[in-house]
């Protein structure tokens, strides 16, 4: 019997045999690998076993309906020896003690959210979230609620994308933004200067006779930000579709909609997506004039400007 896989199956396997790997000690000491929470159908954990990358997996669901469809699929596989169904909502089957990898996926970002609210997982323990809605909300609940967000993918299969986020608990808040250059490593941002007023936001500087940087105007500057590149020309650091330029917090906002990793990896999945949905929005625009829609294609436009800004496509 074959499981049909697909590239947001394909993403979560990968993400689930990187951490797997950090320390296998971990896993095989273990009684269980990973736990996948609300399994469902339990393609997931019935792969990480038939390919090897745990010896042993747990498949939890609220729905004991949803636990037997599992269970059928892990006895035809003949891994029922290797698999444990339990079930119980969210985390309330399992502790954090009993698997490295915890997979949420298939829910909305508030759902998961409320999994994960109050708990406090072991240093070692690692997630794999695919929010089907919200992601905007889950990223900023990670950040603020100690967790760092390790990877952040967008996996497109049939004209659907998914988003993979990958974190681990680390007990401190994360800042989420792009002060001092970061979370741009150095591959990306080059010999970047960044300059921030006392509001908040980036402002243009510029280099006087001297060597020495200079502000512009305050009438001048505005919410500017520039960079200063390896031939010492200043050059705007990123500019939206309408051609102004994107201060910290927007993108910031832009990060937490969108997962960073996508800009920084050249993902050309996530490109698509974005494409994709600017073209929606303008075929909806043509038809009726909506101010919420109006407002989401702008966030795409510059989402997809930011893109092609990091990646240097024109």
């Amino acid at each position: 019997m074959n499981i049909k896989s697909d590239k947001r199956i394909e993403a979560i396997l990968r993400e689930i045999e990187k951490y797997c790997g950090e320390n296998n000690s971990i896993c095989d000491n273990m009684c269980y690998g990973i736990c996948d929470i609300g399994t469902d159908h339990g393609f997931v954990p019935a792969e990480t076993v038939l390919r090897g990358i745990v010896p042993r997996a747990i498949a939890t669901d609220i729905s004991e309906k949803s636990l037997e469809k599992a269970r059928k699929l892990f006895a035809d596989l003949g891994i029922a020896d290797k698999t444990e169904t339990r079930t119980g909502d969210g985390l309330s089957a399992v502790g954090f003690d009993e698997a490295k990898v915890f997979v949420i996926a298939g829910m909305g970002g508030h759902n998961i959210a409320e999994i994960l609210r109050g708990r406090t997982p072991l240093e070692y323990n690692r997630f794999v979230f695919v929010p089907h809605t919200n992601a905007y909300f889950l990223r900023d609940f990670l950040c603020r609620s100690g967790y760092e967000i390790l990877s952040d993918r967008c996996a497109g299969d049939s004209g659907k994308f998914y988003d993979v986020i990958s974190a681990a608990y680390r007990g401190k808040e994360f800042c989420f933004d792009i002060a001092g250059g970061e979370p741009f490593p150095e591959s990306v941002r080059g010999d970047f200067s960044f300059f921030e007023s006392a509001d908040g936001v980036f402002l243009p500087f510029s280099k006087n006779g001297g060597g020495d940087f200079s502000s512009f105007s305050d009438g001048a500057r505005g919410d500017f930000s520039f960079f200063e590149s390896a031939d010492s020309d200043f050059s705007p650091l990123f500019k939206n579709a309408d051609g102004r330029f994107l201060p910290r917090g927007a993108i910031r906002e832009i990060f937490l909609h969108f997962g960073r990793d996508n800009f920084l990896s050249a993902n050309e999945d996530f490109r698509d997506k974005l494409i994709k949905k600017v073209n929606e929005f303008d075929n909806i625009l043509k038809r009726v004039y909506n101010i919420k829609c109006k407002e989401q294609k702008s966030l795409f436009d510059s989402a997809l400007s930011l893109y092609d800004a990091i990646n240097k496509r024109t």
